[in-house]
């Protein structure tokens, strides 16, 4: 009983580091940008934390590893381009393995096919 708490406790924690005000649908061609929210307090953040990632996975099983970054007091951020329509899944990376706020957090999103056929962003 104790250790089902224990990890429906670590659960919403985890959950809850990742804003609920980032967009829950993406746009093809578009920026999907994800807000992280780290529960430790760094000195100097851009040196302390040696690399943040975040790995995107497409529909069709391709993956996409782009760098986060520090936007201030404890938010980071991680900006992606989807490229392919259906169910993303994504997954956060931290130098700081303790930092439960940004590593290992998890979600996914749905990118809809875009409202003209043949969309593409500009050169």
């Amino acid at each position: 009983m104790k250790i089902t708490i224990l990890i429906s406790s670590l659960l919403l924690v985890s959950a809850a580091s990742v804003s609920s005000a980032q967009t829950p649908e993406a746009v093809i061609w578009k920026k999907y940008e994800l807000t992280f929210t780290s529960l430790v307090s760094y000195e100097n953040p851009v040196q302390d934390v040696r690399s943040f990632r975040v790995t995107f996975t497409s529909p069709t099983g391709t993956s996409k590893t782009i760098n986060g970054f520090w936007d201030g007091s404890n938010t980071w951020k991680a900006r992606f381009m989807p490229d392919e329509t259906g169910k993303w899944n994504w997954i956060s990376s931290c130098s700081d393995k303790k930092n439960t706020g940004l590593d290992n957090i998890k979600g996914e999103f749905i990118c809809p096919p875009a409202c003209k056929a043949g969309y593409k962003p500009r050169a």
